[in-house]
């Protein structure tokens, strides 16, 4: 699935982006919650990506009432979403051709040579075909065929044959013969990004995330650690609400947008364990504690509860693979305001 990547980061980031029903049970979900929902989500992100996200859950809830017959309906299709919102139709006038290709000092007539030749020549080639950037620089020159050229692998997930007007044909003429590589891809990229490409702030807060809740003891990269221990140092954690993604990725872009004034390369930095953590340190497994100190709690409660102290930075939790349940240990702030010497 060609989606698969936007579809994980959208269940991931539930904690963000569906609150009041990140840590609801399946049964108990009812209209009023995706209504709530609803309504303070569309004043956050465009419609088209309320109605994405909307059809993602759904299909999470069609699953369960379809295949693993969990439920008897999906309550998600009951709570109608906004209307798409129009279409745009803005057409590139010859005028505005011109002013694109001066800026780049192309004249639409010669061989591209240089990287930003090669962006006004996909520009050029888009506004012929309406194919998209990926659709573009992953053509060959075997893909060419009599009139049209074959895309094996689109978005969508299927090929396709576009249809090239006599236009198209000339700009593929004006490319060098050499390579089956069409575009460069690297220095169409190298121009249009800078000299690196970086990690987005959703990617870089999922990472900050893991990195967080494995004891800080996960790979990270460069300039997620560095967003990360700025966020971190007045508040002493991260924690998954929505205040704390804003004011991550508001640091994040600020970094990225140095790094890319000094074409300064992102690193994936290794794994290192903390310092500080031991096991005297760990407190016990959600399930130990429901038969001990919360035993007047369900387990559900009990889960909330110490999602709540983890948030405040009271607790840390130690993931223990998919065998076992996860541990909690005290942090330096519950040990100072408890007075606990180990």
């Amino acid at each position: 699935m060609r989606s698969a990547r936007t579809i994980m980061l959208k269940i991931q980031n539930l904690d963000r982006i569906a609150p009041n029903g990140a840590d609801k049970s399946i049964y108990d979900f009812k209209p009023s919650d995706i209504v709530e929902w609803r309504n303070k989500r569309k004043k956050e992100v465009k419609v088209s990506t309320l109605r994405n996200e909307h059809a993602i859950y759904s299909a999470v809830f069609t699953y369960a009432v379809k295949e693993l017959f969990l439920i008897e309906s999906n309550v998600w299709q009951t709570v109608p979403m906004p209307s798409k919102e129009r279409s745009r139709n803005q057409r590139i006038m010859p005028e505005q051709q011109e002013v694109l290709l001066k800026a780049l000092d192309w004249d639409g007539v010669s061989t591209p040579e240089k990287s930003k030749h090669y962006v006004a020549w996909a520009f050029l080639f888009a506004l012929e075909t309406a194919m998209r950037e990926g659709e573009i620089l992953a053509m060959r020159r075997s893909d060419l065929r009599d009139g049209f050229v074959h895309l094996p692998m689109t978005k969508n997930g299927e090929s396709r044959n576009v249809p090239l007007s006599k236009e198209a044909k000339r700009l593929l003429l004006l490319l060098p013969f050499d390579s089956d590589v069409l575009v460069p891809i690297n220095e169409f990229k190298d121009w249009c990004l800078g000299k690196y490409e970086y990690q987005s702030h959703d990617e870089a807060w999922l990472q900050a995330l893991t990195y967080e809740k494995q004891n800080r003891s996960h790979e990270i990269n460069k300039f997620a650690k560095q967003a990360f221990d700025e966020v971190v140092k007045p508040y002493g954690y991260l924690g998954s609400t929505d205040t704390f993604y804003k004011v991550y990725s508001s640091v994040y872009k600020r970094i990225i947008s140095k790094a890319k004034e000094r074409n300064e390369a992102d690193e994936l930095l290794e794994a290192i364990a903390q310092c500080g953590f031991s096991g005297d340190d760990l407190i016990a497994t959600v399930s130990e504690l429901c038969k001990t100190a919360l035993s007047n709690l369900s387990l559900r409660t009990a889960q909330r509860y110490l999602k709540s102290l983890e948030q405040a930075g009271y607790i840390k939790r130690k993931d223990a693979g998919f065998a076992d349940e996860s541990r909690f240990f005290l942090t330096d702030k519950a040990k100072q305001l408890f007075e606990v010497k180990w």
